[in-house]
């Protein structure tokens, strides 16, 4: 396996045949992004969960797709209490660390900050940075409307929103290539979270 130095990434190949790569490479600018490569780490776990929001969502997206991930959508990297809760539909077990998607309204956490209590269909573990898009949107279909956590104003924000979704906004590469710039990668065993510093969008 050989380093490239003026990319900041070594590369090679799983047992699968697909690319592999030790980290991120921030160095070029524009992130090209490939669900067959990928990465080996190093990884770090996010201190608390984040919104998928970012400033330049407003630029790509419908203000249906920017209300969500503001308000209706974290990214939290797995805890040990995450994975010993039981998850129906998983081909793999969840592992420490990995990179799930969830509704910032019905968790509640303890003093060791693990959670509680969550809804059915709260939570999902996409299996790629592509799938995040899909999971979002299971998310709220099968979850937001029965979730008794979500205030009133974000529910009638939200269905305002929707009446007058156009959808002709909706960038799915957008959610990919900010994904990359939230530090998010593909390994072997789901999505996690880099320690290397992130590209930045395009």
């Amino acid at each position: 396996m050989g380093m490239d130095s003026s990319r900041g990434s070594s590369m090679g190949m799983d047992s699968s045949g697909r690319t592999v790569s030790l980290g991120m490479d921030s160095s070029s600018g524009r992130q090209s992004y490939d669900e067959r490569t990928l990465s080996m780490g190093p990884f770090a776990m996010l201190n608390q969960p984040v919104p998928l929001a970012m400033p330049s969502d407003k630029d790509w997206l419908t203000p249906l797709h920017c209300f969500v991930r503001l308000h209706c959508v974290e990214v939290f990297t797995a805890t040990d209490n995450d994975v010993a809760t039981p998850s129906k539909g998983k081909r793999k077990p969840i592992q420490v660390g990995q990179i799930g998607i969830r509704c910032p309204h019905c968790h509640i956490f303890d003093a060791n900050g693990n959670s509680k209590a969550r809804e059915r269909g709260s939570v999902y573990y996409p299996t790629t940075i592509s799938s995040i898009y899909n999971a979002t949107m299971n998310l709220l279909q099968r979850h937001l409307h029965n979730c008794p956590a979500v205030p009133d104003d974000i529910m009638r924000r939200y269905e305002t929103l929707k009446a007058d979704d156009a959808r002709s906004g909706t960038s799915k590469r957008y959610w990919i290539e900010s994904a990359l710039s939230l530090g998010l990668v593909d390994t072997p065993n789901g999505i996690r979270h880099s320690a290397l510093r992130p590209p930045p969008l395009p």
